[in-house]
């Protein structure tokens, strides 16, 4: 419904869609929009294009996703339902990047990043070394926090 939504309907119709369980869909009654761009974590060789409007028609990249993801990708239906945009390609507009976080971590703050939080440190601090190249300020969330998120109905 969020891609389609969003090219259907007028900015200030959107909201329209906006249920109890659609709490990344950016567009509310209330007039508040706070938009999730989801990066899942999933792809083997690289975080793809840089270019943010090159972030969500990449259909090449969904073939080299890697077979150790199956805990992120079970969640991103989920996410999908829940009104975030999922991007393909991490770049500066990306709000959330979902990953494997250790035991007990569900969510971690950019400025709280520790490779020790991450489930593979190796990879975390090649996602690190990205996101700093971008210039920009993320989450790292869990797929448990996604779910939280849907039980709890509210970020």
């Amino acid at each position: 419904f969020s891609v389609n939504g969003s090219g259907w309907l007028d900015e200030c119709h959107r909201w329209a869609l906006a249920g109890p369980k659609q709490v990344f869909w950016p567009y509310r009654e209330d007039g508040s929009t706070q938009e999730v761009i989801l990066y899942p974590d999933i792809f083997a060789t690289d975080f793809g294009a840089r270019d943010p409007d090159h972030g969500f028609d990449d259909l090449s990249r969904w073939d080299r996703v890697a077979s150790y993801t199956d805990g992120i990708s079970a969640v991103l239906p989920l996410a999908r339902m829940m009104g975030a945009n999922i991007s393909c390609n991490l770049h500066q507009k990306v709000t959330h990047i979902l990953c494997e976080l250790g035991e007990g971590q569900m969510e971690v703050a950019w400025g709280d990043f520790d490779d020790v939080c991450f489930v593979h440190a190796r990879r975390a601090r090649r996602l690190k070394t990205r996101v700093s190249g971008l210039r920009s300020s993320v989450t790292f969330v869990s797929p448990i926090w996604i779910r939280n998120i849907f039980e709890v109905g509210r970020l």
